[in-house]
């Protein structure tokens, strides 16, 4: 299992669902979330620089709305695909990680609108990665204990 940052988000956001785009069209999308919602760019490139999560706020939302929806992360009904979203975390972890981390996320669809429950489930995921790669680390270093 591999440690996952904070820009883990970041990609989440930004690596699709559909088939592969390029970057130029994935700068395209950004550009355009941005330019739609106003968010300030600098939002989105501290994530990358600082690993930092961004408070939520509306113009966030609206933006995570706009690039979930394009990469196929929300569905017209504005609901968490989670299909697609397991199917790209299938790239970094095996198949029991994924299930486990993303299987209490399921049933949170909160949110008022697809930006925040997109927020919503990125945390939820990320905290139950996270959870899981300590627990993981915990027990590496236990069989390392034993077998020394």
């Amino acid at each position: 299992m591999m440690k996952v940052p904070l820009s883990f988000i970041f990609i989440f956001v930004f690596v699709q669902a559909r088939p592969k785009l390029t970057e130029d069209e994935i700068k395209a999308m950004n550009k355009t979330c941005l330019k739609e919602t106003g968010l300030d760019d600098r939002i989105v490139k501290n994530i990358v620089s600082f690993d930092t999560f961004p408070k939520p706020s509306d113009k966030y939302y609206k933006y995570l709305e706009c690039m979930y929806i394009n990469q196929g992360y929300l569905d017209s009904d504005g609901l968490i695909s989670y299909q697609t979203i397991e199917d790209f975390i299938l790239d970094f972890y095996d198949l029991d990680t994924v299930k486990l981390a993303i299987e209490p996320c399921v049933i949170i669809q909160d949110g008022r609108n697809g930006g925040e429950r997109a927020y919503n489930a990125a945390k939820c995921l990320l905290r139950n990665l996270e959870a899981l790669e300590k627990r993981q680390e915990k027990e590496d270093k236990i069989a390392s204990r034993k077998s020394t």
